[in-house]
């Protein structure tokens, strides 16, 4: 009495199996439903906008009267290499950086028309430059609705902390045709988004500046 029989004993083996059977069988579901979710997480993912530099989005956003600067053959696509268009790009950005006119060049993803972003009526310094643009790529010369440099002056006073109560920026940017300032939300407001914008150029005493706000969500410095 109080021994534990041979029938009862000899469970203990065939319960070590089972439980270490189920424990094998478990792990693999977990790992094949891992892989299930981040492949379904992978599928799900949109896929990303086109880019600045494309013709698409060129044609999409830059208004109407743009003029032409530059190559006299526009059959000759494809003379210029590589190599030779962004020798003239960086050429380009050094002899104008800092003008408070000059903004973000683009180009098109076939990279024969060249983009160039400028406030008021190119100067002739501009010309002589886009005159000597490699042969094959078309220049073309958009005319901003602001200067860019003080379009960035607006995105650095609009991203210090308390321009408008309860708002809290993390990004902000030159819209790429320089018709306006966008900037970044870490969470989603109770006001609309328009509300925030027309406050926020309110604060900027620049009221004319169109102000585009998104939900960006926070940003996580690297590292932490």
């Amino acid at each position: 009495m109080g021994e534990i029989s041979p029938a009862a004993g000899s469970q203990r083996p065939r319960l070590r199996a089972t439980i270490i059977t189920v424990a094998v069988v478990v792990a693999a579901v977990l790992i094949v439903v891992g892989l299930a979710a981040a492949q379904g997480r992978a599928t799900a993912e949109p896929t990303a906008p086109p880019g600045p530099h494309t013709l698409e989005l060129i044609e999409e956003t830059l208004p109407p009267g743009l003029g032409f600067l530059g190559s006299d053959d526009a059959e000759a696509l494809g003379g210029a290499t590589d190599g030779d268009v962004m020798r003239w790009q960086t050429a380009l950005q050094s002899a104008f950086h800092g003008d408070p006119n000059f903004g973000s060049p683009w180009i098109s993803q076939d990279g024969t028309l060249f983009t160039i972003v400028w406030y008021g009526e190119p100067t002739d310094a501009l010309r002589a430059h886009v005159s000597e643009a490699p042969s094959g790529l078309d220049v073309v010369i958009h005319s901003a609705d602001f200067p860019p440099g003080e379009l960035q002056e607006l995105v650095a006073r609009a991203m210090k902390p308390g321009l408008v109560p309860g708002v809290q920026l993390v990004l902000g940017a030159v819209e790429n045709d320089a018709s306006g300032i966008r900037l970044g939300l870490a969470e989603e407001p109770e006001k609309t988004l328009e509300e925030i914008g027309a406050a926020i150029a309110d604060a900027l005493g620049r009221p004319d500046v169109p102000v585009r706000v998104e939900v960006s969500g926070a940003v996580i410095p690297i590292g932490g």
